[in-house]
């Protein structure tokens, strides 16, 4: 087992995984927990996303994790918010299409890239937690024209592209909602000196 304290003056400035500050962020899907079980086997009635920022509105949040919550209800039944929460976000991720049904893989959302608008709130039982604003639906597309304005980091997208088989245009950009290829969705990790640019509508 090996620890490290390099960077901390007591156990009390080890807080976890930061979260980033309000603000809208091009970001990854790191990790999905779709198993509905609770690491000593009791029942978990949600689907737990997790996204990693890459770049965004707001400087110096990258690496920041934001983990949302997707409740089912006390049954473990996917109600219609459920589903509608996670259609977005899958339209977001370019697996699922418009006017299209289909059982979607959790795999299939690691590693896919998405832009999120991310809310800090106070919790009811005290302190802080972070998620997505507007109740969980503040999931975008990265090429969606009401995110236009959010910085996108260009290297990132263009190696998803490439992983997934979607050409890109001069600006790394891809076609809008194009689908992604199953389990190929992936990314590597980005170094922080790789190109970052706003990108607008116009350059879909």
């Amino acid at each position: 087992m090996k620890a490290s304290a390099k960077g901390y003056q007591s156990e009390s400035d080890v807080k976890g995984k930061p979260a980033p500050v309000d603000g809208h962020y091009h970001v990854t899907i790191s990790n999905v927990n779709d198993s509905r079980a609770r690491k000593d086997g009791s029942p978990l009635n949600a689907t737990i996303v997790e996204f990693e920022v890459i770049t965004g509105s707001v400087p110096g949040q990258e690496g920041k994790t934001v983990s949302q919550w997707y409740n089912l209800d006390d049954q473990g039944t996917e109600t219609a918010e459920y589903c509608e929460k996670v259609s977005r976000l899958c339209m977001a991720a370019g697996i699922l299409k418009p006017g299209e049904e289909k059982d979607v893989d959790a795999a299939d959302l690691e590693n896919c890239q998405v832009v999120i608008k991310v809310q800090n709130y106070a919790k009811k039982t005290g302190g802080t937690g972070c998620g997505l604003a507007d109740y969980g639906l503040g999931v975008w597309g990265i090429n969606h024209p009401d995110v236009a304005s959010v910085p996108k980091h260009l290297d990132a997208i263009r190696l998803w592209n490439e992983v997934r088989g979607v050409s890109n245009n001069g600006n790394g950009q891809a076609a809008a909602y194009a689908s992604g290829n199953g389990h190929g969705n992936g990314h590597a990790p980005v170094s922080g000196n790789a190109a970052t640019a706003t990108v607008s509508a116009d350059d879909i």
